[in-house]
């Protein structure tokens, strides 16, 4: 009498044949994934650093007084108001102006206003590891100011 069906060696061959198949189209999507989580990361430091240099260069430009403060500025304008920059102890870079907080640059090490001859130079640096690839960005910009340095200012 001839039965019908699979033998139990060929169910085990075909499971290890989807089994190698799958984790062969598992490895193409986990690498897009993580190379997709990157770009973003860095786009998002990209985007930050975009957001905040032109502010910091209006808020330079329009101060009268430039004051250091623990982990940043606060920079007196004319009219009175205070700006204050600083980086949290996430190393998040806030801008603190008329009540309101923004932050503006993710993964800051580094950001200082020295005064210069005529000016000021401005700098954030900083950076951090994404998906075990350095990350890195240093930028800085010196414009015209009138404004005065406080002590503790180089």
């Amino acid at each position: 009498m001839r039965q019908r069906g699979f033998t139990l060696i060929e169910l085990l061959i075909v499971v290890a044949i989807l089994a190698i198949s799958s984790a062969a189209l598992m490895y193409p999507t986990t690498h897009t994934m993580r190379e997709q989580r990157l770009a973003d990361e860095r786009h998002g430091q990209e985007a930050g650093l975009a957001m905040a240099m032109p502010q910091l260069v209006s808020d330079v430009r329009a101060a009268r007084r430039v004051s250091p403060l623990d982990g940043g500025h606060e920079l007196e304008r004319a009219d009175g108001a205070r700006v204050r920059y600083s980086v949290d102890a996430r190393g998040l870079l806030v801008r603190d102006a008329e009540g309101a907080s923004q932050a503006l640059v993710p993964n800051v090490e580094a950001f200082s206003i020295l005064r210069t001859e005529g000016g000021a130079r401005i700098r954030i640096a900083g950076g951090a590891e994404f998906a075990g690839l350095p990350a890195r960005f240093d930028r800085s910009l010196t414009v015209s100011t009138i404004a005065v340095f406080e002590e503790g200012q180089p």
